[in-house]
């Protein structure tokens, strides 16, 4: 047998420094450490009854099943902090009044998030809730408010007004959404008062931590942007808004709860990362609260986070911001308080590039969403193979999903890009269902199919096909005597 070459030992050893680097443990600021560097980033379920409502049976057979793959985090979908501004109606709801009733749910999501229902050994899964206020993008029909009762928003800006699509999407926004009605004081601190009590849940539920939701067009985010906030008020400043919550959740949460914030890399417009990104990333920082900032990207106007997870455009943007976060934090500029550590999501598809990103000070953590669902062991399938040194039992990628390609259908190309996305993010939202229920994920199925499944199940689909089917042969009957 050949002596193995010093090029191979070398390469393997390169190979294995990589994996443990994003394998290996990580202490937040909070002083909690992580297992590893991957997150299941937050992925709408759609599973709690309409109009909202607590974690239900299938919730926490999808989070059992994430539970078991050694992710260092896993983050809920959005858990909204307000029954009257909901996102497509089924989402997670806070409830309005914190009894050991109403919270008993929650504990049990807790356990099944963390392991505890299978028995895990230590280190377990952190547990971590998303916070979220839709604002202005809380719909009509299914945002849990009374008919033309508008949503609540920093200023009076209908959703679409900014957006570049054509006649079909603005009529489609006009349906969809009203004109928000701007923000009093008295409904800030409200608001506020709902993501303390959201926190507060989490806390007393067992979670280990929340994530504030302030990207994609929700309402942190359109305090943010200046868009969006024309406001002539203390609240006008873009962070005021945030930094109220986070120091409110601090007043009543123990020290080391962690709290997290999804930023959005898209609200810095142009695709240039100026002094406004700089100087947010340096007060956040200053604060001294946050444990980890996520860098997301997109809104309803412009839903890159809902598009194709291999977009490498998109994927080379928010490289960028969080690389430019980790340099930021790490420089003399930053706050002498712990800093913040960073969490880059989006496209991030094969192990060269979860070594990349570590190896070239892209992000401290890995935030998957997609992929998640597609692999949803993939940590502990990267911790078995750990080892190996050989290429070709795994290669330098790991492909997700059916072959190198996103599985979702692809809709037609004139339809406008918040629901042509939204037939993709569709997709992945029945994927997490059939998880739920322990059946394969819809690869194939038409985009027509993924729409009615999402919103009628997979009964609901056949009784609807079944009946147009019954009622086209009825019809077809009926012309054909009439033609004889």
């Amino acid at each position: 047998m050949d002596a193995e070459s010093p090029h191979r030992r070398n390469s393997c050893k390169r190979r294995n420094t990589h994996q443990d680097a994003f394998l290996s443990s990580l202490k937040l600021p909070c002083g909690k450490v992580v297992q590893n560097r991957f997150v299941k980033a937050a992925t709408y379920e759609h599973l709690a009854s309409y109009f909202g409502g607590p974690p239900n049976e299938e919730h926490l057979q999808l989070y059992r099943r994430w539970s078991r793959g050694h992710w260092g985090m896993v983050i809920t979908g959005n858990v909204q902090v307000s029954p009257r501004h909901l996102t497509l109606g089924a989402d997670m709801v806070v409830p309005e009044v914190l009894s050991a009733e109403s919270m008993a749910p929650w504990k049990v999501l807790a356990r099944a998030m963390k392991g505890e229902m299978d028995g895990l050994d230590e280190p377990r899964p952190f547990a971590i809730m998303q916070l979220s206020h839709a604002g202005r993008q809380s719909t009509n029909f299914i945002g849990g408010r009374m008919p033309f009762v508008p949503p609540l928003a920093p200023s009076s800006i209908r959703l679409g007004s900014t957006s570049k699509d054509g006649y079909i999407a603005r009529v489609l926004y006009r349906i969809l959404f009203q004109t928000p009605r701007a923000m009093s004081k008295t409904d800030i601190e409200d608001v506020v008062a709902c993501f303390v009590r959201g926190a507060r849940l989490a806390s007393e539920s067992g979670f280990n931590g929340v994530q504030l939701h302030a990207a994609h067009g929700y309402l942190i985010s359109q305090f943010i942007l200046r868009k969006t906030n024309v406001r002539q008020d203390d609240f006008r400043s873009p962070l005021a808004f945030l930094e109220t919550i986070v120091r409110r959740i601090r007043e009543v949460v123990p020290s080391d709860f962690a709290l997290g914030i999804k930023l959005n890399a898209g609200d810095y417009i142009g695709g240039e990362l100026g002094e406004d990104a700089k100087n947010h990333l340096l007060e956040i920082a200053s604060w001294g609260l946050v444990d980890w900032i996520e860098i997301s990207g997109g809104d309803y106007e412009n839903p890159d986070f809902m598009a194709k997870s291999d977009n490498s455009t998109r994927q080379a943007f928010f490289a960028k911001f969080s690389k430019m976060a980790m340099e930021l934090y790490s420089s003399n500029e930053a706050s002498s308080s712990p800093r913040p550590l960073v969490m880059l999501t989006g496209g991030l598809r094969t192990r060269a590039q979860f070594t990349s990103a570590i190896r070239n000070g892209d992000a401290h953590l890995l935030g998957l969403a997609r992929h998640a669902i597609s692999q949803p062991d993939l940590p502990l399938l990267l911790e078995k193979h750990s080892n190996i040194d050989d290429d070709e039992d795994l290669g330098d990628k790991i492909e997700l999903g059916e072959g190198s390609t996103s599985p979702e259908p692809r809709s037609p190309t004139w339809w406008p890009r918040l629901v042509g996305a939204g037939i993709g993010m569709a997709w992945y939202t029945i994927g997490m269902r059939r998880i739920a229920v322990g059946k394969p994920l819809p690869i194939g199925r038409w985009w027509v199919l993924i729409l009615l499944e999402m919103y009628f199940g997979e009964l609901g689909v056949r009784i609807i096909t079944s009946t147009l089917v019954s009622l086209l042969c009825i019809a077809l009957y009926f012309l054909n005597k009439l033609i004889i």
